[in-house]
């Protein structure tokens, strides 16, 4: 019987097969282990200390089919699949009627209709005010926008 000397890291979190990973040394830091599974999520996993799952991220309704880090942009690169049928498999809001989640889980609803390329930018110190369902931004009164802005 042969042993393995590499180790091993049991990570359960997904409700059903992982499809695609990728591994983040996050600027040299820690590393991050990134699963995406047929359940459409993608979950992000410290692998030193604690083992466990540290967020999850959004995929809409989308099966992450591969996952790549970029490490000078801190960028996690999504590519995916809708796997839901056509407009009969739909709710009245256009959200698949067998989606894992429903529409209002992650706050904001995205639903892609077949391919899908997405990018997840990680940043130290993110302005907020970019997350139209960041509680800050909803409260706020409406401000103009100055032409030189846009």
């Amino acid at each position: 019987m042969r042993t393995s000397v590499l180790p091993q890291i049991l990570l359960d979190g997904h409700s059903g097969n992982v499809l695609s990973c990728a591994i983040a040394s996050h600027g040299g830091d820690f590393p991050i282990i990134f699963s995406g599974g047929k359940d459409e999520l993608v979950k992000a996993w410290d692998v030193r200390h604690t083992k466990r799952c540290l967020y999850e991220l959004s995929t809409g309704t989308t099966q992450p089919k591969s996952l790549a880090w970029h490490d000078e942009s801190q960028t996690l690169f999504l590519l995916g699949n809708n796997i839901y049928g056509g407009e009969d498999d739909r709710d009245e809001d256009w959200w698949p009627s067998k989606a894992h989640r429903n529409r209002d889980y992650f706050g904001a609803p995205w639903c892609s209709s077949g391919h899908l390329m997405a990018e997840y930018r990680f940043m130290t110190d993110p302005d907020t005010r970019s997350f139209p369902c960041a509680p800050e931004v909803v409260d706020q009164e409406p401000t103009e926008i100055d032409e030189d802005q846009m």
